[in-house]
């Protein structure tokens, strides 16, 4: 009979920080392993046993339990030490609960702290763009060409922070500045469908940022930065008067967090003031953000409240002058945005011996009021979320290798603008199960997904369905295959939106039908070491993504007299490809070196290029494409290459970043033939982007650090979409503090 309970949380020694995912071990019928929060608990026979805890990368630690008979309950607080600089990854996102990257069944990518806080990145958007097969465009994250530019509405990728989506109601938008980038412990980007857990919008993939906690600590940082934006790499792009000589940023943020038994808390603030390198595309911002969390006695109970409040003003930046004045906004004019954004979610999660539950709610609202130009349209707008989930992870059948998820999801989304037609409200009620099985060198996964879509007068319901199998075939060789259903329902800005910017009209299409579709890979990772003792992962993917309905925002003459944008179903596509991936490094000689590479290839396919899609002006995905052949979707890149490199040593470092991006194969013809320069700037610069940044910091000592990064290093010409060029060459200085 069992009788002996023993529960704890596993740290990292030096740091402090808990250890997800760390393996607690008496027997094969014994073990567990530690949660999102650095928590175990097991049970044991009532004697005198030795457990083991070990974690990839850390010495294992073995344990013998109290001798005395009267001892049911024994509570651990148990710190590992490193034994290799380069630790394996552990992710939660795969399949909400705790495990290796290289026995998930998808391909996932994570972001390490080391690149946030070395190039010196004012939003997390910047830093994804290092990720292999992850490219953004005005804000719209894009995972293997499944995206094109939308506009800054509807997203495919569903953005989540710690756990839970952080879309803004109305648009689906990704609000990058408003993510608390000074406390991330990890970025973890699933690729591909991941609408079973994650629902609508997570129909090309997830980013989940999680947060960090101080552990039993106190954390202490700050930092404090300054750059300048340098001359653009034509001189008449120059936009400001010649007595004017730099376009400046500025920034910075202190976070102080502490630990206790059983209550701890993180506080920040982060600032900037960016004038920004085109004419109206300003960034001026400030941000609070506070997360806490409460222990019970026992500790099987924690809950907690976290929250964001942001304030800014910002400007937006459309079509240009001409290709001549690239960074000057249509007609000069632009309106400055002031914002307000602030979050609050209330949590509370139970850690028993069968089951584990989570109770998670996120109150979510945003407030633009964007300044009227003279002949412009309201364009102002506010939306209100409340997302509620309740999830139960089932452990009876741990102990044979099997754990399920279950859990029941409401979001209700509020949106209020002239330009979406008055009050509109989006609700959404789903239910999913997921199992998992893990035996010896298998892992298996499956799940499924029922929700419930309703926006004014449409409504629709959705299953989705998904199944994969890892297989471990040697010792660090790693087979993996997936397949996975996903949707995604419009939102409010696609199906309601009527406006304007300057002479360019946004037409609504409340017809517009939910999209739908599946993502397939195989896949394989290998782990290898050099003689050295560094150590590396690779990896290689071949994909197939599938859509149903594909909605695109489309620039064509909706009606005979006018241009503009408007939201569409463009039929079916299919989007396939490869990847291939090299992360890892390691000490060398008293040398810390990291690495990561990728290439990914994607060939993107609209499978019926004469589909008349609007009637009115009778147009198909061929007549409204540069693309003669109509059979390339418009706006995605054939070739993505990302590397970056780190040497540390001592008190010194150096880094590296290096991105290619192909050019685009089609776009609206409607942009060509119109809109001033688009034709010109698409034929000087046909081969593609290449960029370059570097870094360099030096340690003052074990706290404090002075960091240097050049971006842009060539002045490179980065045509990103139709009338917009990237920004030119930077120079950021940061001097930071650590505790």
């Amino acid at each position: 009979m069992l009788k002996r309970e023993i529960t704890g949380y596993v740290y990292d020694e030096k740091t402090e920080e808990p250890l997800v995912g760390a393996s607690i071990y008496l027997n094969p019928k014994f073990a567990t392993i530690t949660n999102q929060d650095g928590f175990f608990e097991l049970f044991i026979p009532d004697s005198i046993c030795t457990i083991s805890v070990s974690f990839i990368g850390y010495e294992t630690v073995k344990l013998t339990t109290d001798s005395a008979a009267y001892t049911k309950v024994e509570h651990w607080n148990i710190y590992l030490k490193e034994s290799s600089r380069f630790l394996e990854p552990v992710v939660v996102s795969a399949g909400k609960k705790s495990q290796r990257e290289v026995e998930t069944t998808v391909s996932i990518s994570t972001i390490q702290p080391y690149l946030i806080q070395n190039r010196i990145t004012t939003s997390i958007q910047n830093t994804l763009q290092q990720v292999p097969g992850v490219s953004s465009t005005d804000g719209q994250a894009n995972i293997r060409s499944g995206s094109g530019w939308s506009y800054g509405t509807g997203s495919r990728v569903s953005v989540l922070v710690d756990d839970m989506p952080m879309l803004a109601a109305g648009t689906g938008q990704a609000l990058w500045s408003f993510f608390p980038i000074e406390n991330v412990q990890q970025v973890e980007v699933i690729k591909g469908s991941s609408s079973v857990l994650y629902g609508s919008s997570a129909l090309n993939g997830v980013i989940n940022i999680r947060t960090a906690w101080p552990g039993n600590k106190e954390l202490i940082s700050a930092s404090m930065y300054a750059g300048v934006y340098d001359k653009p790499a034509k001189s008449s792009w120059n936009w400001k008067p010649a007595s004017e000589k730099f376009l400046t940023q500025s920034g910075g943020h202190i976070l102080y967090g502490k630990g206790y038994e059983r209550f701890q808390y993180v506080l920040s603030v982060n600032g900037l003031i960016d004038e920004g390198y085109r004419m109206g595309d300003q960034d001026k911002r400030i941000r609070a953000s506070g997360k806490t969390r409460f222990f019970s006695k026992d500790k099987k109970w924690n809950y907690g409240l976290n929250a964001n409040l942001l304030y800014g003003k910002t400007g937006s930046f459309l079509l240009w002058q001409n290709y001549d004045s690239a960074y000057t906004s249509r007609g000069s004019s632009y309106g400055l945005n002031s914002s307000r954004r602030f979050n609050l979610d209330p949590y509370l999660n139970y850690h028993g011996t069968q089951t584990e539950h989570f109770l998670q709610m996120r109150f979510y609202d945003v407030e633009n009021a964007i300044e009227q130009l003279d002949g412009e349209p309201d364009q102002s707008n506010a939306t209100k979320s409340i997302y509620t989930e309740y999830r139960v992870k089932w452990k009876q059948l741990q102990s044979k290798g099997f754990l399920f998820n279950t859990g029941l999801v409401s979001v209700y989304g509020e949106t209020i603008a002239t330009m979406f037609q008055g009050r509109k409200v989006q609700q959404n009620q789903a239910a999913y199960v997921q199992g998992d099985f893990k035996k010896g060198r298998w892992n298996l996964s499956a799940g499924a997904r029922y929700e419930h879509f309703r926006m004014e007068q449409q409504a629709e319901g959705k299953p989705v369905f998904k199944a994969g199998v890892n297989f471990r075939v040697a010792k660090a060789t790693f087979a993996r295959a997936s397949f996975g259903q996903g949707y995604r329902f419009p939102v409010v800005s696609e199906s309601f939106i009527r406006t304007n910017s300057g002479p360019v009209n946004i037409y609504p299409n409340p017809d517009l039908k939910p999209e739908s579709g599946y993502s397939m890979e195989i896949g394989l990772r290998q782990g290898f070491q050099t003689k050295s003792g560094l150590k590396f992962m690779a990896d290689i993917a071949f994909y197939r993504m599938y859509f149903e309905n594909m909605m695109e925002f489309t620039f064509g003459p909706w009606v005979p007299t006018d241009l503009g944008f408007k939201s569409i179903n463009v039929g079916p596509t299919l989007i396939q490809g490869a990847e291939i991936s090299l992360t890892g490094g390691g000490t060398w000689r008293k040398n810390d070196i990291k690495v990561l590479l990728g290439y990914t290839y994607a060939d993107p396919q609209n499978l019926q290029p004469d589909f008349v899609y609007t009637t009115g002006v009778p147009l198909t995905y061929k007549s409204s494409s540069t693309d003669t052949s109509g059979k390339i979707l418009k706006y995605r890149n054939r070739h993505l290459i990302k590397a970056d490199l780190q040497w540390e040593r001592t008190r010194y470092g150096l880094g590296a970043s290096y991105r290619y991006t192909s050019k685009y194969e089609a776009i609206d013809q409607a942009f060509v033939l119109i809109i001033n320069g688009v034709k010109e700037s698409y034929a000087e610069n046909n081969k593609g982007s290449h960029i370059v940044d570097l870094r360099a910091f030096f340690h003052i000592n074990a706290d404090w650090k002075i960091t240097g990064t050049i971006n842009n290093v060539f002045n490179a010409i980065v045509l990103s979409r139709p009338c917009d060029i990237g920004a030119p060459r930077s120079f950021v200085c940061q001097i930071s503090y650590r505790y």
